[in-house]
């Protein structure tokens, strides 16, 4: 529900009347990206296997934060498509660090693959 307020609010936000009429306009909102700020796409109570892997995942996340917020704030077209590359990159390698045996990741797969068979 907040979800939708929030989209509607951002609609409205860039709402105009047409001229000589009552009929509302709205512009296509752009602020509108695919995400999952609702469910974590990564299973954050997983165990990793070991503590050597747990200090590069520290280093890799620490990483993937600077290269976000390089892309967000990147202009050349070149450079943004090399940094989105970079980005799905290190998603893939998220998944690694986990222990495919603890429950929680078998869980987070199961639903993965729901997700991936109603989208197809």
């Amino acid at each position: 529900m907040i979800c939708r307020l929030r989209l509607w609010v951002e609609l409205l936000k860039n709402a105009y009347f047409l001229p000589g009429s009552d009929a509302l306009e709205t512009l296509p909102n752009i602020n509108i990206k695919t995400g999952n700020s609702l469910v974590a796409h990564f299973p954050l109570q997983g165990k990793m296997k070991n503590a050597k892997q747990q200090a590069a995942f520290k280093k890799m996340t620490d990483t993937y934060r600077v290269d976000v917020m390089a892309y967000k704030h990147c202009k050349p077209r070149e450079e943004k498509d090399e940094l989105r590359r970079r980005l799905q990159l290190y998603k893939k390698e998220f998944t690694n660090f986990y222990d495919i045996n603890d429950p929680v990741f078998k869980e987070f797969r199961k639903h993965q693959n729901l997700l991936l068979l109603k989208t197809s």
